[in-house]
């Protein structure tokens, strides 16, 4: 026997099958807030792995004092290489891997390195002025004396890093990585340090006059004897920062945390 329906009667059957399931429901009242967007707010990004130095258990490949800036390549492997002295000024040098070689007062001058990695190398005394290190990883490097006036290096990996008596006047370091890093007597003069995270890093006697730093990380830094005069640190973190005979005059800190570090 076949059971014919017509329109009206389907669309009566229908209605009241939405009834019964809101009925079901109806022991919970549904508010704006049940699914509010606050409760699913995704976590912090980890910080990237620290890239490691490369064992050089073959020894160092000698090319002190090459002119390699008319040959060098990008992506090219030049890591346990002894460059003291050599010219890369203006190369193409994107993703090079320089890591562990010895790169003593070498000439980078306005160099592309973005992405280049560094990890563990010796830059001490080299000049980077203008270059461009953007994403690079110089975590455990030496580039202590080293001229990195201008350098454009936002994200860049500067973990452990020594940095003793660098000049990074005029640099952006915006959302670098430089936990641990040692720059005392270094110059940050004018520098973009927005979003930079220097925790535990030793900034001591540095000089930040006129650098732009907006939220960056400064817990548990040393800053004894640092020049902060006209620095923005708008929004920054000094938790824990030692700063003692700092020299903070009519620099911004507009809604920065400020907790005095322990006793040393």
């Amino acid at each position: 026997m076949k059971l014919c329906l017509n329109t009206t009667a389907a669309r009566s059957i229908l209605f009241l099958a939405v009834l019964a399931v809101f009925g079901a429901c109806s022991s919970h009242t549904f508010r704006p807030n049940d699914f509010s967007i606050g409760e699913f707010s995704p976590m912090p990004a980890p910080s990237p792995s620290e890239i490691e130095p490369k064992s050089c258990s073959g020894g160092l490949v000698d090319k002190k004092a090459t002119d390699a800036s008319r040959i060098a390549a990008p992506k090219q492997d030049y890591s346990c290489t002894v460059f003291d002295g050599s010219r890369f000024s203006e190369a193409q040098l994107n993703g090079c891997d320089f890591r562990s070689s010895s790169l003593q007062e070498v000439d980078f001058r306005r160099a592309t390195l973005t992405g280049a990695v560094f990890a563990g190398a010796d830059l001490s005394k080299a000049d980077l002025s203008e270059a461009i290190l953007v994403g690079a990883s110089l975590s455990r490097a030496k580039a202590s004396v080293a001229n990195l006036a201008k350098v454009q290096a936002g994200g860049a990996d500067l973990r452990g890093a020594q940095l003793i008596e660098a000049n990074f006047e005029d640099a952006d370091l915006s959302s670098v990585l430089a936990q641990n890093a040692v720059a005392r007597q270094s110059r940050f003069d004018r520098a973009h340090m927005s979003a930079a995270d220097f925790s535990g890093a030793d900034l001591r006697g540095s000089s930040f006059r006129g650098t732009v730093a907006k939220g960056i990380v400064l817990r548990g830094a040393n800053l004894a004897g640092a020049d902060l005069r006209g620095a923005d640190l708008t929004g920054a973190d000094l938790t824990g920062a030692d700063l003692t005979g700092a020299d903070l005059e009519e620099a911004l800190l507009d809604g920065a945390l400020i907790e005095r570090s322990p006793e040393r």
